[in-house]
C-alpha cells in the first residue's frame, strides 16, 4: 500500500503557511483634540503606519472605538486613509485598526460629486449638510452661440437641502426628466441661490485697480476620491486676462462629512513667470439686503441674507494669510460682493467657503452663523493629534 503520510504532511504544512500569511494585523493609535470636533476627517499616511499601507493599502479594515466597540467610518483616499471621528473639547480616543477579509457596511449618508453632462456640463458636489454645483463647457458654448440655456460663469451655485442624504441625482432627475423642478422645494430643499456672472459661493478672481477679472467656465474635470467621509476633485479653467497678467487656475476642491464648507486649493499659473501676491475670493451680496459681519483675527467674511422667504448665512473662512478684504458694492448686476484677497502659502491660495440655510434647521439664525463660523475656525486652527501606539 502507498504510504500518503508525506502528502497528508505536506498538505498541512501548506493550510499552516496560508494560514499564517493571512493572519490578521492589529495597529492601534490615539487621537485626542483640545476643541470639540462634531466631526473630525482623520488623515492617516504611510507615515503614520508604514507596515499598515505597505501590506494592507485599499483593503477592508475593521476600525473599532476601543471603548465603546462602535464601529468608525473609513475611507482609502488617494495616499490617504480618512477615520471619521466626534469628539468633546479634551477628549481622547484610542482606535484600533485591523484587517479585515469582509467588508464594514456602508453608511447611508455620504459625501459624492459628480459631473452632469445631461444638463449642460455642471459639476456638483454634496455631503449630508449642504450642495454645490459650477458651470461647464457646455453651458460657456451655449452662450457663447446665442443661444438658450447657458451660463457663462465660474461662480459656485448653492443647493439648499434640508436631508442629510444625498440629493443631487434625484434634483436632477427632477429637472430633467419629470414635470418638477428643484427650483421649488418638496420637502428636501431647493436651488434659491443666484450666481450670474458673480463669484457666488466662494470662487476665485483677481481684483486689479478697480475691476474683479475671473475665469469662465470649467474647461475638463478630474474626481480624485468619492466616498463616505470625503470627496475631491479637480476643476481646470482655461486663462484670463487681468490687465496686464495672464491667469490660468486649476482647483482642487473638498467636502467632508458634517462641515458647511468646501476647501479651495487653488495653484495658478501667470504667463509672465511672475508671482501672483494674493488670489480674491468672494460671496456674492445679491441685492445688498442681508447683514455683512467679519473677524479678521478668526479670518471669516461672513454674511446673513433673505432668500426667497427663507434666510441663508454664506462665508469665505481663511487660515492663510490675507492682502486685505473688500465689500464691493456697485450698481452693475451681479457685480456687489465681498471679497477677500488671499496670500499664498506653499505655492497654493487655501481658503473655505460654503453657507447654512435657516430651513434646514439646525443655523437659524445670525447669532447661530457667527457661532458656527468661530469654533470652525478654531477647529480649523486645533486640528485632532494622532498618536501611534504599540
Amino acid at each position: 500500500m502507498k504510504n500518503t503520510t508525506p502528502f497528508i504532511l505536506s498538505f498541512f504544512l501548506l493550510i499552516l503557511v496560508l494560514s499564517c500569511g493571512q493572519k490578521e494585523q492589529r495597529f492601534k493609535i490615539k487621537v485626542s483634540s483640545s476643541v470639540a470636533q462634531p466631526m473630525a476627517i482623520i488623515s492617516l499616511t504611510k507615515e503614520d503606519l508604514p507596515e499598515l499601507f505597505d501590506k494592507n493599502f485599499e483593503e477592508n479594515l475593521s476600525v473599532v472605538e476601543m471603548d465603546s466597540d462602535a464601529l468608525i467610518t473609513y475611507q482609502w483616499a488617494g495616499d490617504e486613509l480618512l477615520l471619521g471621528l466626534g469628539f468633546e473639547a479634551g477628549e481622547e480616543k484610542i482606535i484600533l485598526i485591523s484587517t479585515n477579509n469582509e467588508p464594514q457596511s456602508k453608511p447611508d449618508i455620504s459625501t459624492f460629486s459628480r459631473f452632469v453632462p445631461e444638463r449642460t456640463d455642471d459639476f456638483a458636489w454634496e455631503n449630508d449638510k449642504v450642495a454645490f454645483r459650477t458651470y461647464g463647457p457646455n453651458a460657456r458654448d451655449l452662450v457663447l452661440e446665442g443661444k438658450s440655456g447657458g451660463t457663462l460663469s465660474s461662480g459656485i451655485d448653492a443647493w439648499h437641502k434640508k436631508v442629510n442624504y444625498p440629493i443631487i441625482d434625484k434634483w436632477y432627475d427632477k429637472e430633467l426628466n419629470t414635470s418638477g423642478t428643484y427650483h421649488k422645494d418638496d420637502g428636501e430643499g431647493a436651488d434659491f441661490y443666484h450666481v450670474g456672472s458673480s463669484r457666488g459661493v466662494g470662487s476665485s478672481g483677481f481684483w486689479a485697480g478697480d475691476t474683479l477679472f475671473a475665469a469662465v467656465n470649467f474647461t475638463d474635470y478630474e474626481i480624485l476620491a468619492n466616498g463616505p467621509l470625503r470627496t475631491v476633485f479637480k476643476l481646470h479653467y482655461a486663462p484670463y486676462d487681468a490687465k496686464d497678467l495672464k491667469i490660468k487656475e486649476t482647483k482642487t476642491i473638498s467636502i467632508d462629512l458634517g462641515s458647511n464648507f468646501s476647501k479651495y486649493e487653488i495653484k495658478v499659473e501667470e504667463a509672465d513667470g511672475k508671482e501672483l501676491p494674493y488670489l480674491t475670493a468672494g460671496i456674492t451680496l445679491h441685492d445688498k439686503k442681508g447683514e455683512i459681519f467679519v473677524n479678521t483675527d478668526k479670518g471669516y467674511f461672513a454674511q446673513w441674507e433673505p432668500m426667497s422667504g427663507t434666510e441663508i448665512g454664506t462665508a469665505i473662512v481663511v487660515v492663510d494669510p490675507i492682502e486685505g478684504y473688500k465689500e464691493h458694492i456697485t450698481d452693475y448686476v451681479d457685480q456687489s460682493q465681498l471679497l477677500v484677497h488671499v496670500k499664498p502659502r506653499n505655492d497654493s491660495f487655501t481658503y473655505y467657503a460654503g453657507f447654512a440655510w435657516d430651513q434646514a434647521g439646525e443655523i437659524t439664525s445670525i447669532t447661530e452663523w457667527e457661532k458656527y463660523l468661530s469654533e470652525f475656525s478654531d477647529r480649523l486652527k486645533n486640528k485632532p493629534v494622532i498618536e501611534v501606539l504599540d
